[in-house]
């Protein structure tokens, strides 16, 4: 399956084009929903830190999904978004996403977005591997296995 063509823009204000604007051969994309899965992406941060150490051709991605928007609802979440974001993530690795959460979904091959989704993407979109939810060291060894 192949990551769809999506836009989004960072925290930063620079716009992407996905899968064309992958930084790195291989990407981990944290795909939430709502604000109350941001622990459930936060959960991840470590992992992820530890696995670009080891793995540099990897990127990693936080990419909310938000409801499409006019522009002065959007400039609002994006304050409250920055706010938001801990410490140890950079604001050029939040990617928002402006779109409809089914047509992402169901682009992706997914049905629910109860949990986070997250996808490992090589540079032209292929999906090499999926999780869902919280962080666990089960789902690390197997994201391992396809790095």
């Amino acid at each position: 399956m192949v990551f769809p063509t999506i836009q989004g823009a960072n925290l930063e204000g620079k716009q992407f084009v996905f899968p064309k604007d992958f930084a790195k051969k291989i990407n981990l994309l944290a795909i939430s929903f709502s604000s109350q899965q941001q622990p459930q992406v936060t959960s991840w941060y470590s992992a992820a830190t530890r696995l670009r150490k080891v793995h540099p051709e990897l990127a990693f991605y936080e990419m909310p999904v938000l409801p499409p928007t006019s522009a002065t609802p959007r400039a609002f979440v994006d304050t409250g978004l920055r706010s938001g974001v801990p410490d140890v993530v950079l604001p050029e690795v939040v990617i928002r996403l402006y779109m409809a959460r089914d047509a992402l979904l169901k682009a992706i091959g997914e049905t629910s977005g109860q949990k986070i989704i997250l996808l490992l993407v090589d540079q032209q979109g292929i999906i090499l591997w999926r999780g869902h939810g919280a962080y666990t060291s089960a789902q690390e060894a197997l994201l391992i296995t396809k790095l």
